[in-house]
């Protein structure tokens, strides 16, 4: 540990923070601000150590096949790397009796955290927001080198979102612990926790159908007839899109014209579509618009969007 900065890696268990942002959801209406959450741990950790300046380099973990198909954990996963931590997938295998298997997202985890430390660059705390027992030889390993841990967790059980726990044997060898359960209730945490707007409820509901855009605004003038579009099944304007995704831009990118995840921008779209678009709003836009913006596929887990 240097005289006068700490270096910090947080590790995050994508899986067992989703049951923790869907606990957040269901009985407190909010949502975590990554960023915010980011401060919150480099502060934590410069208070333990005599107010040291105290860097942070972040990575979660997720497997691939749980990305897809569920708006919620896509919000979740795209939120995070907008904040800048660092996605690794890892192929989950199906069970014998069905499920999928998640065993190697957590050695995918161990595998980074080992290599980064000993490969990369040696750092004095491992942050790791998950609860398996698994990670205990981690802990334990980087323990015997000097490497302080600190654990964030949650315990929670429900007939709904079914049960969350960290393990005691991992909570106990960690040199910190912080409960996200507590932490929500604090009032010096504020900033940590949005209120949920447009994001899904925990309880999702089918939403009422809507016209295109296109004949609700000529059924408003007095008559109803078919877009002049046939392309697609295209639901808003070019106008609506590009509003959508400058306050995205705004709200990511201090509103300069940058590449934001489409998902995200298509949050904004909710109000007037009525649905959330996902994988067809990339269609939509190809079909409609395909020389007015910027489409990067290169993560094709989280395909983004900019202004032309």
């Amino acid at each position: 540990m240097s005289d006068d900065k700490i270096k910090a890696r947080l590790y995050i268990d994508g899986n067992f923070t989703f049951h923790i942002t869907e606990y957040l959801a269901k009985f407190y209406k909010k949502n975590i601000d990554w960023n915010n959450f980011l401060d919150f741990i480099t502060d934590t950790i410069s208070k333990a150590e005599k107010n040291k300046r105290c860097t942070l380099d972040s990575h979660f973990f997720v497997g691939t096949k749980l990305i897809t198909n569920n708006d919620k954990r896509d919000y979740l996963y795209n939120s995070m790397e907008h904040a800048q931590i660092t996605k690794h997938s890892t192929p989950l295998k199906t069970k014998k009796n069905g499920g999928l298997k998640e065993d190697g997202v957590d050695t995918n985890l161990v595998f980074h955290a080992t290599k980064d430390y000993y490969e990369k660059e040696a750092y004095d705390y491992l942050v790791l927001m998950a609860g398996d027992s698994d990670f205990w030889p981690l802990v334990k390993g980087l323990s015997k080198d000097g490497v302080k841990t600190l654990i964030i967790y949650i315990h929670f059980e429900d007939k709904e979102l079914g049960t969350t726990t960290a393990s005691d044997e991992l909570l106990d060898i960690a040199d910190s612990t912080i409960n996200i359960a507590e932490l929500v209730k604090k009032r010096s945490a504020k900033a940590i926790f949005t209120d949920i707007t447009d994001l899904p409820e925990v309880e999702e509901k089918a939403p009422a159908a809507k016209l295109p855009v296109s004949l609700v605004r000529n059924e408003k003038a007095g008559k109803v007839e078919k877009p002049d579009n046939e392309k697609s099944d295209i639901c808003f304007t070019k106008e609506d899109l590009v509003n959508a995704i400058k306050k995205t831009q705004e709200y990511f990118c201090q509103g300069k014209n940058d590449l934001v995840l489409i998902s995200q921008a298509g949050e904004k779209l909710f109000d007037i579509t009525g649905e959330r678009l996902h994988g067809k709003l990339i269609k939509i836009i190809q079909n409609n618009f395909p020389d007015d913006f910027i489409l990067d596929h290169s993560q094709t887990d989280s395909p983004k969007i900019r202004i032309k």
